[in-house]
């Protein structure tokens, strides 16, 4: 879905938030592959289940500067406004770097990475 022109760039999206113990990979799944609308956040599971809520969910990314890129075998990247988010699928391993101007969220103090 990184390409110039993505079915998902020109669709609604919706993802699950998947589990606490790969959450941040998730999230930056999302947000590399994300367009204009898109929906991130947890399954129906019943009236009494009430999800935990990271704090990643409440920090503000922005507005993505180009579509994600390959830059290098396994390792996709993509630029936003207030952040930098990459994830290398082969180790299952992601990166969210916030820029120095982008507020944390405000139920947590600094430095919230």
């Amino acid at each position: 879905h990184c390409v110039h022109n993505d079915t998902l760039q020109h669709s609604a999206m919706m993802m699950n938030a998947g589990s606490a113990a790969d959450f941040k990979q998730n999230l930056a799944a999302f947000l590399l592959v994300r367009g204009p609308y898109a929906w991130f956040g947890d399954a129906w599971k019943g009236c009494t289940y009430v999800p935990d809520r990271p704090a990643l969910l409440d920090v503000d990314y922005g507005v993505p500067l180009a579509h994600c890129v390959e830059i290098k075998p396994g390792i996709f990247a993509r630029k936003w406004t207030k952040a930098n988010v990459s994830l290398d699928c082969r180790a299952w391993e992601a990166t969210i770097k916030l820029h120095a101007e982008a507020p944390c969220p405000l139920h947590k103090p600094a430095p919230c990475q």
